[in-house]
């Protein structure tokens, strides 16, 4: 969940900002199907790719792989200290976009999700605070997508898909109030009540 809606958001705000890494990034998808699913080794021409990289102090071939196309990005200069990294990507995009999709609220969310992907939050004392958390992520994620497809298709919403976004956007407030309420005695309470 951390890395699909993440990476789509990500990816899909840079590419749209300059479409001329589009193919860069298509051309990336293939080595790393190649390199994944095929032959287990990296493709020559990557490899070439690798050694003339834009960021030489950036050394994980994995890394490169996954997000070397953003060397066709004109302008990508990120201060993250991982520039081939989905971290590298937001820190462009909040300091260079001006639609900011809640990139702000996602890159701290982002940042604690670690133990939601490798299961290391199996046992906490406020699952509740889990929940807020992962359905934060998941509007963003879908709300983002939901909308995407729309201006991709280049058509109007429909007036039943406005109301279900209302609706979404509503509960999301509802959420997002709760969630700012958070607080260890209410918790306490919320659990004890139960």
């Amino acid at each position: 969940m951390r890395s699909i809606c993440h990476d789509i958001i990500y990816k899909t705000l840079i590419l749209q900002k300059h479409p001329e890494a589009c193919k860069s990034y298509e051309k990336f998808c293939s080595f790393e199907i190649e390199q994944s699913c095929c032959r287990q080794e990296y493709p020559k021409e990557f490899l070439e790719l690798y050694n003339n990289r834009k960021y030489i102090s950036s050394k994980s071939k994995v890394d490169y792989l996954h997000y070397g196309w953003l060397d066709n990005i004109n302008g990508y200069n990120t201060k993250s200290a991982k520039k081939y990294s989905i971290y590298g990507i937001l820190d462009y995009l909040l300091n260079n976009s001006e639609q900011k999709y809640g990139l702000s609220h996602i890159k701290i969310l982002y940042q604690m999700c670690h133990g939601y992907t490798h299961g290391s939050v199996v046992s906490v004392k406020y699952p509740l605070l889990q929940y807020f958390e992962i359905s934060i992520i998941i509007y963003y994620g879908i709300r983002f997508i939901f909308t995407e497809i729309y201006r991709g298709l280049k058509i109007e919403l429909l007036d039943e898909d406005k109301s279900l976004l209302d609706i979404l956007d509503r509960d999301f407030k509802m959420l997002e109030s709760q969630y700012e309420k958070r607080s260890t005695d209410n918790f306490e309470l919320y659990y004890k009540l139960r």
